[in-house]
C-alpha cells in the first residue's frame, strides 16, 4: 500500500525514466510516459 506522499508524487508525475542494467552491469536508461498505479480492492 502506498502513503499519501507516494500517491501525490504518483499524481504529478508525467515522465519518468526506467533504469536497468544487463549481465555485464552495462546500464540502460530510457522515458516512459505512463506512471501510475493500482489501488487494493477488497472483495
Amino acid at each position: 500500500m502506498f502513503n499519501q506522499e507516494v500517491i501525490k508524487s504518483i499524481e504529478q508525475s508525467v515522465l519518468c525514466w526506467l533504469a536497468t542494467s544487463d549481465e555485464d552491469n552495462f546500464p540502460n536508461v530510457s522515458p516512459k510516459e505512463m506512471f501510475t498505479y493500482f489501488e487494493e480492492i477488497n472483495c
